[in-house]
């Protein structure tokens, strides 16, 4: 079984994730406008959603 990583780069204007095996090869990525002016639950629930996302996407 390979081990996987959900990795987040949060900038001021995007969100960005990725679904990486153990190696470094990425299996998945996603991106999202980030909703700051939403506040910091709005980016939390944002996180959120997009590692659920990943984690449909894993092999």
């Amino acid at each position: 079984m390979t081990r996987l990583a959900l990795a987040f780069d949060l900038g001021g204007t995007e969100l960005r994730g990725a679904l990486v095996e153990s190696g470094g090869r990425i299996v998945a990525q996603v991106s999202a406008p980030t909703m700051a002016i939403a506040g910091s639950d709005a980016v939390i629930g944002q996180i959120i959603a997009l590692a659920g996302a990943l984690l449909t996407q894993r092999p």
